[in-house]
């Protein structure tokens, strides 16, 4: 994380860690009722939480498909919303990395970041009661996603599509 840009003070504040085995957790300690039980890959942890509480707990694999997997008991939900407070431009990136990287500037800007196919709903619009702009910074893939889904959110009132990265496919990969 420390060679993507990310410093120790980031990582700590929005509490991300490292898992560093495989392996399955005990339902009752994840608030999980019933037999499922939650598998808990080798990676980086990225939970999101806000005032409304935890929302969820993803996990960036190195290797493996899916890259990223979300705990079971998740929910969907942007990252980064708590960065929105007095904030009245945001900006919206496709990972929580990327956003956590951008946060890194100091600016007085809200950055969250809404993964290629999740869609801002009605109980998000308390958010963004101060926001006036948002822009979008696609990741550039091979199969168009990222760009496809800064479009469709570059069509909501106050929302625009940014110009992605010089080079690579994100942020954190341009750093």
């Amino acid at each position: 994380l420390h060679g993507r840009g990310l410093s120790d003070d980031t990582l700590l504040k929005w509490s991300i860690g490292y898992n560093p085995f495989d392996g399955y957790g005990i339902p009752q300690e994840w608030g999980i009722t019933g037999e499922s039980k939650p598998y808990l890959p080798k990676g980086v942890v990225i939970p999101c939480q806000d005032a409304d509480g935890l929302h969820y707990v993803k996990i960036r694999r190195r290797t493996g498909n899916p890259k990223y997997l979300m705990i079971v008991g998740s929910n969907i939900w942007p990252f980064g919303f708590t960065s929105f407070r007095d904030c009245t431009l945001a900006v919206f990136f496709e990972s929580e990395l990327d956003a956590l990287l951008a946060y890194q500037t100091g600016l007085k800007i809200g950055y969250a970041a809404l993964p290629a196919g999740q869609l801002l709903r009605s109980n998000h619009s308390k958010y963004f009661t101060e926001i006036d702009s948002v822009a979008v910074v696609p990741d550039i893939d091979e199969k168009n996603a990222g760009i496809d889904h800064a479009q469709r959110l570059g069509q909501i009132p106050g929302f625009y599509v940014a110009p992605g990265v010089p080079y690579g496919k994100d942020l954190t990969e341009f750093y």
